[in-house]
């Protein structure tokens, strides 16, 4: 596990910039937070939640936690009753729209996107359903020296090349390290990538489904 500390100790040596002279320690921060703030948005094996929570009988909307980012995959929403798991399906806001009626209640098959008023699912639950969901979390910049998170922990290399380009590019002018440095990021996220297919992935591909034709 790397600190904030240490990571940017190392990007200011690949800057030839340990004492922090030309490219400043709160600069060399903000490259490795810029790093964290750009492959956060990517699905790794150890950044994805899985949990649930209810939906309340009468309401449409989903409660979304305070670490969300966004939906780890398409159908990321399962209600689970009675020892069945039913998958929502994803649709257009304006599908929704069209669907949509006040009284329209019952167990909820669909779900959108809508803007300020976030997730809504249809029909409009009818009762209190377990709610599975799948979502990328969300991380805070770094702030302190000894702050870690996931990405410091599992992928901290990423974090530092990406930094360690960046600066190359934005500071010091010099896109041969620039791409030098990009392309060992590049292999360090094939490699996590790579864990992640191996987690995930089933081998296989699925022609037709029974679970998917409602």
């Amino acid at each position: 596990m790397a600190t904030l500390l240490e990571m940017r100790q190392w990007v200011s040596k690949r800057l030839q910039d340990p004492n922090n002279t030309a490219v400043s320690a709160d600069d060399v921060d903000e490259l490795i937070n810029v790093a964290l703030n750009y492959w956060k948005n990517v699905r790794f094996y150890f950044n994805e939640i899985t949990d649930t929570t209810t939906l309340a009988q009468g309401d449409a909307a989903v409660p979304i936690p305070d670490d969300w980012l966004c939906p780890a995959i398409d159908n990321c929403f399962v209600i689970e009753y009675s020892g069945i798991r039913y998958p929502l399906r994803k649709i257009s806001e304006d599908m929704y729209n069209a669907f949509y009626l006040s009284n329209g209640v019952g167990q909820p098959w669909y779900f959108t996107r809508q803007a300020s008023t976030e997730y809504q699912v249809y029909p409009i639950p009818d009762r209190d359903y377990t709610l599975r969901r799948f979502y990328l979390r969300d991380y805070a910049d770094f702030s302190a020296d000894d702050d870690t998170n996931e990405f410091s922990e599992k992928a901290a290399n990423l974090l530092k090349y990406t930094a360690a380009a960046y600066g190359s590019r934005d500071f010091r002018q010099d896109l041969t390290m620039y791409q030098t440095f990009m392309e060992q990021a590049k292999a360090e996220e094939s490699s996590l990538r790579s864990i992640t297919r191996k987690d995930n992935a089933t081998g296989s591909t699925t022609i037709y489904s029974m679970l998917n034709t409602y």
